[in-house]
């Protein structure tokens, strides 16, 4: 992914792909990884391997707010929320696997915790959104984000048309 990253820095990422078995060309790939694109500006601003690591950091770091958001959802006390939060950031699994390689498949953990977050608060813009970028992490990805969406249906807190709304949002960004 450095070298792919690199090479859409320099304009090139529509001749380059991830790995020398696959096609050339960003979109012919094995697998579909959009999100890839997010990091450019700012590998183009300073090109090192290190600011793709530190990207994948700060986006996993980015799920201790859904799990602190999840808990506040469940009734959770703040302090107990945050703690939670402060448990996924010391979870040692997901910093090994952060620190392990560039993998975006790996982007899409905090899309969905905050895409569970917005729709079991009700946010049907904010649950297109998380949707449509842990979607663009990884085609497989679509499939936890349509059961997310159909899951929405069965919640009883909500309306039903306001849940139809919000599942019909999910499943758009599918």
């Amino acid at each position: 992914f450095h070298n792919l990253v690199w090479n859409l820095s320099e304009g090139n990422g529509h001749i380059q792909s991830a790995s020398y078995h696959e096609p050339p060309g960003f979109f012919g790939e094995t697998h579909f990884e959009p999100i890839i694109l997010l990091a450019v500006p700012l590998y183009w601003l300073v090109p090192s391997l290190t600011t793709l690591f530190a990207v994948q950091s700060m986006l996993l770091a980015l799920g201790a707010v859904g799990v602190y958001r999840l808990a506040r959802a469940e009734s959770a006390g703040p302090l107990a929320a945050a703690m939670g939060g402060l448990i996924y950031l010391g979870w040692w699994p997901l910093w090994r696997m952060a620190m392990a390689d560039i993998r975006p498949l790996t982007w899409s953990i905090p899309f969905l915790l905050l895409l569970i977050a917005a729709l079991r608060e009700n946010r049907k813009w904010e649950s297109f959104t998380w949707a449509l970028l842990a979607c663009l992490c990884r085609e497989e990805v679509t499939l936890l984000v349509g059961t997310a969406a159909l899951a929405s249906m069965a919640w009883k807190t909500t309306h039903r048309e306001q849940r139809k709304q919000i599942a019909k949002a999910v499943i758009a960004a599918t």
